[in-house]
């Protein structure tokens, strides 16, 4: 039994069985590049606080499945001495998902409720039934953040919609995003939405949505003093990068 570092692929050449855990946590390249002919178990927490990501989910698994539906046709059409030597190099994705909670008991009120204020469980985006509009009947919206946060029920339904966007198409959320973005004054939030009818009495389907962080706002004083420091604020990273590699 050995720990390698994700970067040392290089010491797998002997390996037997390796195990990778959270390994959405690791660049996607690194995971990669550790995949060999050897058994492979790979674990990642998606949902939940303790989420480290769905690139592994939207970007590797796709591949892996791919990979291994094509391998299973190729063993399935050709002949069965081919296929026993080509069965080494083949790879059989098995996928098995944990839903259990192990903090909780099965239904607790606790558990969906705190997946509830969190939007936790904002995994499943309804597919847009409506088709996909002209861009020029489309329209953009800037989003009021003390009504989205009003605790009004169609203001959560419409919370929930734009936070599962967000988690089907960002490789790592958290509830500070969420926390950031109820309150974080420099952040702004706008969403895409199609073409509404006069008479439709029901929400509108959220086609994008995009946040929006105004930066560069601080005062050379205040940059003078954390540089004297060692440290810089955090945020208005753009700027810091841009003050650090320039040198003004």
């Amino acid at each position: 039994l050995q720990y390698i570092h994700p970067a040392d692929s290089v010491k797998l050449g002997q390996a037997e069985l390796l195990v990778i855990d959270e390994a959405a946590a690791i660049p996607l390249p690194l995971v990669k590049n550790l995949l060999g002919p050897y058994l492979v178990f790979m674990a990642s927490t998606i949902n939940g606080y303790e989420g480290t990501g769905r690139s592994l989910s939207l970007k590797l698994l796709q591949q892996l499945r791919q990979q291994s539906a094509q391998s299973q046709v190729t063993l399935t059409a050709e002949n069965k001495s081919t296929a026993t030597a080509k069965l080494t190099s083949a790879r059989t994705l098995h996928e098995v998902s944990l839903h259990e909670s192990i903090r909780y008991a099965p239904g607790d009120p606790l558990e969906k409720w705190l997946n509830d204020l969190l939007c936790l469980d904002c995994l499943n985006i309804t597919r847009i039934i409506s088709g996909c509009p002209l861009p020029d009947t489309c329209d953009l919206y800037y989003v009021n953040r003390d009504t989205l946060f009003c605790y009004h029920r169609a203001s959560e339904v419409f919370l929930q919609r734009l936070m599962a966007l967000y988690v089907a198409s960002h490789y790592k959320n958290s509830p500070n995003d969420l926390q950031m973005l109820s309150d974080a004054p420099a952040h702004h939030l706008f969403c895409l939405l199609p073409p509404v009818p006069p008479t439709q009495n029901s929400l509108p389907e959220v086609l994008a949505v995009v946040q929006v962080c105004m930066e560069g706002e601080i005062s050379r004083q205040s940059i003078m003093n954390s540089l004297s420091r060692g440290k810089k604020a955090s945020g208005d990273l753009i700027p810091w990068t841009i003050s650090e590699q320039v040198g003004d």
